[in-house]
């Protein structure tokens, strides 16, 4: 084994090896940290969804019937059939 590496041929192939062996650890650093980066964002970016969401559902929650349906571009007189609705199921 030692005579093979006493060659040029030997050397070549040795130092092929080393380059190849550096190369990859450099490759899987960068991957590393790229997956680790972009997994990352995306806990930044669920976390931030999670938020508005919660800050829409408080918002929805405290409205009435009535003003949800306006809210979401139905006409006062249809949505004045929810608050009917609302009234009925309070006195019960």
């Amino acid at each position: 084994m030692i005579a093979l590496l006493a060659t040029p041929l030997g050397r070549a192939a040795a130092v092929l090896v080393a380059v190849s062996l550096v190369g990859a650890a450099v490759y899987g650093a960068g991957y590393w940290a790229s997956s680790t980066a972009t997994d990352n964002e995306r806990l930044k970016d669920t976390v931030e969804a999670h938020e508005t969401r919660n800050t829409i559902d408080n918002d929805v929650g405290s409205r009435s019937r009535r003003d949800v349906c306006i809210g979401l571009g139905g006409l006062p007189d249809e949505c004045d059939e929810l608050r009917g609705v609302e009234k009925a199921t309070q006195g019960e």
